[in-house]
């Protein structure tokens, strides 16, 4: 295990069958796994994620939610399905139950609102 930076703690759990930095910032649902692959959500809304109102400026906006949808399609890829055995990057797939637990991961990126971002 390796540390972040200076003054970070790092929390490591259990989760799909592998040690795994616990990821900060995440959206979050269950989904039916049919043939090897997920359907993904069309939408996502604050209510999918684990954010607080203090953790983005615009949490409590009506933009907030057109915001997350965007980072959501960027990182999945616009994808409707995914691949349980390869999901893209910064997706995790949890099979081991009756509906499987998508994670997606939110890079620090998209709390960087107002300040130039990379792609």
């Amino acid at each position: 295990m390796t540390g972040g930076e200076a003054g970070d703690i790092l929390i490591y759990i259990r989760w799909a069958g592998e040690w795994e930095e616990q990821m900060k910032h995440f959206i979050e649902f269950k989904a039916k796994a049919n043939n090897g692959k997920i359907k993904l959500k069309k939408t996502v809304t604050k209510s999918d994620t684990n954010l607080k109102p203090h953790e983005h400026p615009y949490f409590n906006s009506d933009l907030f939610n057109r915001m997350l949808g965007t980072e959501y399609r960027r990182i999945t890829e616009g994808r409707l399905y995914i691949d349980i055995a390869s999901p893209p990057a910064g997706v995790v797939v949890d099979g081991s139950g009756f509906l499987s637990k998508v994670r997606v991961e939110l890079p620090e990126s998209f709390f960087l609102v107002g300040k130039a971002r990379s792609k």
